[in-house]
Formats: structure tokens, sequence, C-alpha cells
């Protein structure tokens, strides 16, 4: 498709393809406003086209040859009047290009629209230029449309006294129009960086004006690209084709096409379908070490958020399951995450063992449920992730402290229920 095209440039692109198919028609090349016409639309053509997207066009024309620019004119080279069967396949197929323009300029106004509701998140203190992303959109809850925003838990301060990191109050820097405007924001539900990875924001009623916020969508399987906006490097980045490769609950995972290096900061930009609905946010990605193009960014589905914005609602309690291999384990709440996994026999002795000191893989957990037939036991460590006041700090917290081992889970893989804790 060619880009950037606006109506004036698609009706002049199919104005001057008219010229071309009368041009070959001996009656109409013998009136005397063919010629003016043709000045006219070749003058049109000139100012809004390259060479190249003029050739496309002439060259959908069967029996002619190609157009060639000269100056703000075209000459065209006739051949023998096409038939009228082969003149009403190049208007079908001009017609065709029409719609393709059309539909290529309403895509590109709809990813104009979806930066107006990406920010930049700043920890307090720090200048405007950082390397977070955040995202707003919007959503009815109990017949009320409420507007948030989202940010990567991980972004998050984690221990007292690490510089660049969000914390529980932070600043927004919005672009809108040439001018930055810096307003404060707050994190009102979090979850674990081990799991969703997905912190809930409000602003002021006042600074919710600024933004133009998304509407939620889900992923398709007929959604094969998808493309994200946000922040990297300090830098407004948009990746505009992200392939699919697999859709799982919760998660997405997409091609990137950006290296390793500038990648800082994308994580909380928006992810967005053909439709420009917020399907997922960015919230990390893995680096191939054979072949770059394997590159993998993960992608959390929206439907998460709606999981976030229930437990602000409800005092933060606001339950997701836990699947492997598409059996529901348990449901673990949005401020937990799963810590170790074991799996055993039926006398109870470890197979498998695994902590998960970042995030949380079922993948790994999937591919040993595979290769040992004799499990019969899941054994999951729970943590929870809560905020905490630094020593000697006075004010907000703004501390994120994750407890490990809150409780366990136990499952019977061989008759498909959660059970209460098995004594040996």
């Amino acid at each position: 498709m060619l880009l950037g095209l606006k109506n004036k440039q698609i009706c002049a692109l199919v104005l001057l393809a008219g010229v071309f198919l009368s041009a070959q028609a001996p009656l109409w090349a013998q009136r005397g406003n063919a010629k003016n016409l043709y000045k006219r639309a070749a003058g049109e053509a000139a100012r809004s086209y390259s060479e190249e997207s003029v050739r496309k066009a002439a060259k959908l024309v069967k029996g002619l040859a190609p157009a060639k620019l000269r100056g703000s004119s075209y000459s065209i080279q006739r051949q023998a009047a096409p038939s009228l069967e082969e003149l009403r396949r190049s208007l079908a197929e001009l017609e065709n290009l029409q719609k393709a323009l059309l539909q290529e300029k309403l895509f590109l106004e709809g990813q104009e629209r979806t930066r107006l509701a990406v920010f930049q998140a700043i920890p307090d203190g720090s200048s405007p230029v950082n390397t977070y992303s955040g995202t707003v959109f919007k959503i009815n809850y109990l017949g009320e449309e409420e507007i948030f925003g989202v940010i990567a838990s991980h972004t998050l301060a984690k221990q007292p006294g690490l510089p660049g990191l969000l914390g529980k109050e932070f600043r927004a820097a919005v672009q809108r129009e040439g001018h930055v405007f810096v307003i404060p924001v707050q994190v009102v539900q979090t979850s674990s960086s081990k799991m969703l990875d997905l912190a809930l924001v409000k602003f002021r009623k006042e600074d919710e004006a600024l933004f133009q916020p998304l509407v939620m969508g889900n992923v398709r399987l007929a959604d094969k690209e998808l493309y994200s906006h946000g922040f990297a490097c300090g830098l407004p980045m948009t990746l505009s084709s992200r392939t699919v490769k697999s859709i799982s609950p919760g998660l997405i995972k997409t091609t990137i096409s950006l290296d390793k290096p500038g990648r800082a900061g994308l994580c909380g930009s928006a992810v967005l379908n053909n439709q420009h609905e917020l399907v997922g946010i960015h919230t990390g990605s893995s680096s191939a070490l054979k072949n770059p193009a394997d590159d993998t960014g993960y992608v959390v589905s929206s439907s998460m958020l709606r999981v976030l914005v229930k437990a602000y609602h409800n005092n933060g309690r606001a339950v997701f399951p836990v699947l492997l291999n598409a059996v529901r384990i348990t449901q673990i709440n949005v401020d937990e995450f799963i810590s170790y996994a074991e799996l055993m026999d039926e006398q109870g002795r470890v197979l498998w063992h695994r902590s998960f000191e970042g995030r949380y893989s079922p993948r790994q957990i999937e591919a040993q449920l595979n290769l040992l037939p004799s499990v019969r036991y899941i054994k999951l460590g729970i943590g929870k992730t809560s905020w905490s006041q630094p020593f000697g700090a006075f004010g907000p917290a703004t501390v994120m402290k994750e407890s490990q081992n809150i409780r366990t889970v136990w499952f019977d893989w061989k008759q498909g229920k959660e059970i209460e804790k098995i004594l040996f």
C-alpha cells in the first residue's frame, strides 16, 4: 500500500489513471478537452506523488508503457486501444487501489489517535526525560465509564534508595500539540512483577481531558499483525508490525523488530489490533542468541486489566486462574505470585523443583509434566506483593515488598483436583 495519502492525493491518482484510460480511446483522444484534462491531472499528480507512485498507477492500465516524470507533467506512449474487457478489468483494479488507499488513510489516522493515550512515567524529582511507558484506557465497570492508566509493575520501587524507580506516586509527562504537561499520578492497584506485571494508576479528574483513552478489545486468531505505541530510551516509539506468535490465557507472544539496547522503557506500552483496540500491555522481551529475528515480545492481555479494576473497587481482592496444560490448578489474587513449583510421585518423592526468582514460567512446569509420567502431585508456593514503608521514612509508602511462601497449594494431577496438604 501507499502510505500517508490524503483525499486530494487519492482523487488525483484516480483522475490521472482515468485520463490514461481515456487517452487510449481514439474518439476521446480527438476531443479538445482531453488534452486540458490530462494536463490538470498530470500537474496535480506531480505535486502529490513520487515518480514511483505514478508509475504504479500507469502500469495498472493495459497497453500503456510506464509513465515518465518530466518536470511537472507526464508523457504517455499510446499503443493499440485495449478491448472493452481490458478496460473493465483495469477500472476494477483502480477501484480496488482506491479502496486500499482509503483504508490505509483511515488506519494511519487511527494510529495517530492512539498516540494520545500514552504517557511517559517519571519518578518524582527527575527530569521529564526517562525510560518508562504508560497507557491510558477506558472501561465500563458496573455501568459507569472510568479512565485508568497502566504501567509495568517492575518499574515500581522494590528497595529503598534505588534510583530511577517510580514508587507509589510519580509524575506523567504528556505531549500534546508541541507542549509537555507534567501531572501527578498515583498507583491504586498493583500485581506482582512475577505474574501479571501490571499496575493500575489514577489521574486527577481535571487531567483526564489530556488523553484520548483507548477502548479495550481482545486478540482474535485472525489478528496476525499488532502494533504498539510507547516510549523507549526516553523517546516516542512506534512498532508498526508485531506478528502474533502465540496466544494463551492472559499472555500474547509477538515478534519485536527492535534491537535489545533500544527497548529500554518499552514496558508499559500499548499493544493494539488493526481496529485500534487495546489488546494488551507490553511487559518484556527475550533475545534469541543465534538469530535476532527470533526475539519475542511478551504482552499481558487486556483482559487482565479488568481483574485489576475489579480489585481496585473490591479492596484489592480479585482472582485469576493458574493453568497448566489448560488444566485449572488453582486461582490466586492479583497481588499474589508463584514463588516455586514441585512435582512429586505417588510416595511424595520430589521429581522436579524450580524456584521462580524472576518471572513465573508455566511452560517450564508443563514441559516436565509431559516428560515425567509418574507425577501425581503438584505443589505450588504462593507469595504476596505489598507496599512497605522504608525504615526511618515518614509519609506515603513507596517501597515494594514481596513476601515469599505465605501459603502452599496442592493439586492431584491424576485426579485433576485441588486437595489439602498430604502427610507422607
